[in-house]
């Protein structure tokens, strides 16, 4: 399991799988209940998952697909 929130872990586990080819960017986490009576805590971990995680996958997985020449845009 790898907290996508972590640079560091995202790097590792994008390390030990080697080549990607594509990247289904896909992470989330949600609170219930009313806004004014959640943990702010928990709603800053829901937006690091939620909004930083993607895009430290991608920024992760980015370099090695550019040098494969894989996922690129056809524009």
């Amino acid at each position: 399991m790898v907290d996508v929130s972590d640079s560091i872990q995202v790097q590792k586990a994008i390390e030990e799988v080697g080549q990607i080819d594509i990247l289904i960017n896909n992470a989330g986490l949600w609170v219930q209940g009313p806004l004014e009576e959640n943990d702010p805590e928990r709603i800053k971990e829901v937006m690091e998952v939620n909004a930083t995680g993607p895009i430290l996958c991608a920024r992760a997985v980015i370099p090695g697909m550019k040098k494969q020449k894989v996922g690129e845009s056809s524009t």
